[in-house]
């Protein structure tokens, strides 16, 4: 997930995702370090859980992205009736501070519009996250009633073992909100069409919350 945190101490302990190597677990913080930790299962679960509530807490965060977006679209805006503005005045009267107040509002304009971007990058990731929480498992229990190749072309962005099909909320960092809601869209579909995939005997290849 991208960096929610919003400020530096919060940033220190801030997941972002989590490799694992060997003996140890690379956690990688929103401050830029790399966390070590042994690899272990319950470690495991304890990073995920951690990575949960950073989603589940955003609010604040998400709050925050939406007043920042708001307020670029508004100067977007500004900027660009008041650069419309000069540039009419630079072609019936041409002057050095008109062409000097066009190449500000040019800077300001792109200055907000990477603003803009900015935030809506953070708000759809944030988003997915959201989306993938509430539908993990619908999503899991359909990857494992689905054959092969449904499978593999949904778990290929996050590279995932043959022998651990599970995706959790770490897995998804590479995945993009359009590949999260594409597997939902496939589900309702087959919900709406009374679809019926067959069933993966294998507990391993079933949700945590489903195994007995």
């Amino acid at each position: 997930m991208l960096d929610y945190s919003l400020d530096k101490d919060m940033a220190k302990n801030f997941i972002l995702f989590f490799e694992e190597d060997g003996d140890n677990i690379k956690v990688n913080l929103a401050s830029g370090e790399d966390y070590p930790v042994p690899n272990t299962e319950e470690n495991k679960k304890h990073l995920l859980e951690v990575m949960e509530q950073q989603v589940d807490n955003a609010w604040r965060f998400e709050s925050k992205q939406q007043k920042e977006k708001k307020s670029a679209k508004n100067w977007l805006i500004y900027d660009g009736v008041f650069l419309l503005f000069n540039a009419i005045m630079m072609i019936v009267n041409p002057s050095l501070l008109t062409g000097i107040a066009i190449g500000c509002f040019v800077i300001a304009g792109t200055g907000n519009l990477l603003r803009y971007k900015n935030c809506n990058k953070n708000l759809k990731d944030l988003e997915k996250h959201e989306v993938f929480l509430r539908n993990n498992k619908r999503i899991n229990e359909y990857l494992n009633r689905g054959n092969e190749e449904i499978k593999d072309k949904t778990l290929n962005p996050v590279k995932k073992e043959e022998t651990n099909t599970i995706l959790n909320i770490n897995d998804i960092h590479n995945m993009s909100y359009e590949n999260v809601t594409r597997i939902l869209s496939d589900i309702d579909r087959d919900e709406k069409f009374g679809i019926a995939r067959p069933k993966v005997l294998s507990k391993k290849y079933l949700p945590n919350s489903t195994k007995e």
